[in-house]
Parts: structure tokens; C-alpha cells; sequence
């Protein structure tokens, strides 16, 4: 059996890179902890609408409890090179740029009728199995926000509604580097109907906690964000008041990811502590992108 190269744990599943031919694959085992993921023949739907350029995406096949993906040319994360001690390398715009350009037709897909009565947005359908867990991050929400500052209703998301990947996450993106700058897009198993905004949300909300880890420039995830928006305006229709309320809805991205770790793990100290330091410099992450794409941001 081929050994595992990474072996990710997480607390509804475990995810597993192994050496393939020609590249790697990555193997989600689910613990059974959620409901309201797309099952095979949703996912088999969805495979024949999504958009292969300008990134390859990648659809995984599930068969019981396992997701498995198709090949990718490499184990690296796009998590790994941005929260990294060194930092994203230069040509990091780029790849952000295509991501933003890959989203925007992503958005502009039709919505398989396989999908399409699917609640709105996966924040709404994909939830912890047990009422415990839901009950426990519920309540450690409440605790953070009280704590924190944060309203516990963010600003609405509104928009039309498209055909979303559902957590668009540095988790779920495939690093590309040169000559192709490709990133491959995994994941898609909370993928249906939402708002556009959602989708950017997960990724400019964690550039947004990189920026506050306060390990680099907090210039350089600014100008990923600015790339992202950017590619997402070059090949799409910039979604009309997409910056209003941008720091509260991030801070509630955060919110939520804070309160999961904190039902998890049992501690609600060292989420605080990191909810309260992101809370603190969003202005200026926030200002940062309004300050390098003026044209963008109203």
C-alpha cells in the first residue's frame, strides 16, 4: 500500500495525499459528522457543468464514506504557501488573479437540475450530524461574538443566485507554480446554489486571518486579495456593493471559524485570542484593498 505523503485531520474528516502516477491524490475519509453533502450522483452532475479553465477542477467520486480526487500535479496547498513562514512568493498575484477569474465563471454556470432545489448556500444545508456539535458551536459562537464585539448577525450576503463551490477555501486549492500558475480546484462536496459573495468571502476572509498572524507584511495578503477581486472583475461582472459591509462579513467568516474550533477542542480561550487579533487589524486589511484597487471598492 502506498504510503500517505500528508495526512490531514480534520473533525468530520480525515484528508490523505498519497504518490500516484503522474502526481498525487487526495482521499477524504468522512466520519459521518455532517449532513447535507452532495452525494454521488449530485457530485456525477455537477462534474459536467464546472469550469476546467482557466484552472482545472478537480470532482471527487465518492463511493460510502470516501471522496477520492483525480490526480494532481502536486501535494502542496495554496494553505501552505500563504500561512508559510517565508511567505507567498511574488508570483502569488498571478495565481490569485486566475483563481478570482475562475470563480467569476464558476458563478456564471448553469446550475445542474440535480442541484437546483438544494437549500441556498451551504451554510444552510451542509450541518454538523449531531445535535450536540451544532448545539456546542452555537453556543461557543454566542460566547465569541459577546466576548469579541462581533454582532452575532452579519451583514445579509445578497446577490442573484448562482451556482457556488460552497467553501472556496486555501484548504481545497491545489498550489500551482511556474510555467502553469494553474492552481487545481478540489473539494466541491458542499457545491450548489448561494450567493456569489459567499464564495469570496471564504478566501478573502482567510487571507484576512493570514494578515493578522502578523508573520509577514500584512501588504502581502492585501495584494492577493486586490489580484483576487481583480481576476474575479476581468473575467465577470463585479457583484454590485460587493464591498459594503466587507469587514463585518469577513469578521463573521472568522466568527464561524473560531466557534467550530472552539466546540471541538473544548477552548474558547485561544479562538478568542485570535478572533480579537483579527477583529483588530481588518480595518486595515480591509482599508489596504480599498487603498490598491480604489476603482474596485465603494
Amino acid at each position: 500500500m502506498t504510503t500517505p505523503v500528508r495526512r490531514l485531520p480534520g473533525p468530520f474528516a480525515t484528508r490523505v495525499c498519497t504518490p500516484v502516477s503522474g502526481g498525487f491524490a487526495w482521499r477524504e475519509e468522512l466520519s459521518g459528522g455532517l449532513t447535507g453533502l452532495l452525494d454521488a450522483l449530485q457530485l456525477e452532475a455537477l462534474r459536467e457543468v464546472v469550469p476546467q479553465e482557466p484552472c482545472p477542477a478537480v470532482v471527487p467520486v465518492v463511493t460510502g464514506d470516501i471522496a477520492v480526487s483525480a490526480t494532481v500535479p502536486t501535494s502542496q496547498l495554496a494553505f501552505d504557501v500563504v500561512f508559510s513562514a517565508q511567505g507567498p512568493p511574488d508570483d502569488a498575484k498571478m495565481v490569485f488573479q486566475r483563481l478570482g477569474r475562475y470563480l467569476a465563471r464558476l458563478h456564471r454556470s448553469a446550475i445542474p437540475p440535480a442541484l437546483a432545489e438544494l437549500p441556498s448556500g451551504s451554510g444552510q444545508r451542509v450541518q454538523p450530524a449531531d445535535a450536540w456539535m451544532r448545539e456546542a458551536c452555537d453556543a461557543a459562537r454566542g460566547w465569541l461574538a459577546g466576548q469579541a464585539g462581533i454582532p452575532t448577525d452579519p451583514p445579509a450576503v445578497t446577490g442573484d443566485t448562482v451556482l457556488t463551490h460552497g467553501r472556496f477555501s486555501l484548504g481545497l486549492l491545489a498550489w500551482a507554480s511556474r510555467p502553469t500558475m494553474r492552481p487545481t480546484i478540489l473539494g466541491w462536496r458542499e457545491a450548489g446554489p448561494g450567493p456569489a459573495l459567499s464564495d469570496m468571502d471564504t478566501l478573502l476572509g482567510e487571507l484576512a486571518e493570514a494578515a493578522a498572524l502578523g508573520q509577514r507584511p500584512p501588504e502581502q495578503f492585501s495584494e492577493l486579495a486586490v489580484a483576487f477581486v481583480d481576476g474575479y472583475r476581468a473575467d465577470g461582472t463585479l457583484i454590485p456593493g460587493w464591498a459594503a459591509g466587507l469587514a463585518d462579513r469577513l469578521a463573521a467568516h472568522v466568527l464561524d471559524h473560531m466557534a467550530l474550533r472552539a466546540a471541538v477542542t473544548s477552548d474558547r480561550l485561544a479562538p478568542l485570542a485570535f478572533l480579537k487579533l483579527v477583529r483588530d487589524r481588518l480595518p486595515e486589511f480591509c482599508g489596504s484593498i480599498a487603498a490598491m484597487a480604489p476603482e474596485a471598492v465603494t
